[in-house]
């Protein structure tokens, strides 16, 4: 290569590589993104809250049918009458 007449030297390319602050973390590989197992089994858990939290608060009044000339009973009788 020359400049105004004189050897400036040989030429070589420059490669340009990403920038990246010091601190950043580097970006995941393929595959990196991939869930590891943790050994809790979670599904188990919310399955044992759940049978805990059941466990001794069944209405069982709720399950009855309410007996014959409840005052609920007889509203309704006769809304739909009329």
């Amino acid at each position: 290569m020359r400049s105004g007449g004189q050897d400036a030297g040989t030429a070589t390319p420059h490669h340009i590589t990403r920038h990246a602050h010091p601190k950043a973390r580097p970006e995941p590989l393929p595959g990196d993104d991939i869930p590891r197992a943790t050994g809790i089994d979670y599904l188990a858990l919310l399955g044992e809250q759940h049978d805990r939290q059941a466990a001794g608060r069944v209405n069982y009044a709720a399950l009855a049918s309410p007996p014959a000339g409840s005052p609920g009973q007889q509203e309704e009788e006769g809304d739909s009458r009329g």
